[in-house]
């Protein structure tokens, strides 16, 4: 009992010790936890709050389309820029879209999958942030052409190489306004029902029946609804379909 007594102030002095290395090490722990979570979309939540913007954006239901505005053949494409089955809906669009530019007029409409695509809803903006200064189309195939590399720092790279105003593309691509404007679009394309076409066993364009756009990638041509990424040679049969009729 003596003895305990000499060493009880050592004792507790250790245990002192051991507890506040404890703490220490898992307050540190959550700092640096919060800190890797902040940067997954390169960038704090503090950055970005401290970014975000309610600014009014002149002509913001501005839609962004290529091709002949008189077309016969309109397309209204909904798409997502995480989505690999919209990257090759976008390849097949492009691939038609060089053979019948001057015959069809192709729409962007952002329905992006935030449930599944964490990074679609920040790619969106920086597609409409940059269609602000005449390069959404080029933004569009920056990021299907680097779909696993969408965080914020990458989008922001993206701007950069085609040669953006920065200081304007920030402001449009953290603005409150332009977030409204996608989930608008995506919100609309879900509410009306369309005449789904397909293609049958001998390549024949057939009514497969009413359908809404529930997901991507999903196309709109004069108004009837054509679901998933066909390839170039079978959507073409859906245009030369469109191109026939009087």
């Amino acid at each position: 009992m003596k003895n305990l007594k000499t060493f009880l102030p050592v004792i507790i002095f250790l245990v002192v010790i051991i507890v506040v290395g404890v703490v220490v090490f898992f307050i540190s722990d959550g700092k640096t936890s919060s800190l890797a979570s902040g940067n997954q979309n390169g960038q704090s939540a503090t950055d970005q709050s401290s970014k975000e913007n309610s600014d009014p954006i002149e002509n913001i239901d501005q839609k962004w389309s290529k091709g002949n505005s008189k077309a016969k053949v309109q397309i209204t494409e909904f798409s997502d820029f995480q989505c690999p089955y919209c990257q090759k809906g976008a390849d097949t669009i492009a691939t038609v879209f060089e053979k019948y530019k001057d015959q069809i007029n192709v729409t962007f409409s952002n329905f992006p999958l935030t449930s599944i695509h964490p990074f679609a809803l920040r790619a969106a903006e920086a597609a409409e942030a940059a269609g602000y200064q005449g390069k959404f189309w080029e933004m569009h195939d920056l990021l299907f052409a680097n779909q696993k590399n969408l965080t914020d720092s990458d989008l922001e790279s993206y701007a950069k190489k085609l040669g953006l105003d920065m200081t304007k593309f920030d402001s449009y691509f953290n603005n409150k306004n332009i977030e409204s404007k996608i989930t608008k679009q995506e919100a609309d394309a879900t509410v009306t029902e369309y005449d789904e076409l397909a293609l049958d066993a001998s390549k024949k364009v057939i009514v497969k029946g009413k359908a809404k756009i529930e997901g991507t990638p999903a196309f709109l041509i004069n108004g009837k609804l054509i679901v998933g990424a066909y390839p170039p040679e079978d959507f073409e049969i859906f245009i030369k379909y469109f191109l026939a009729q009087k």
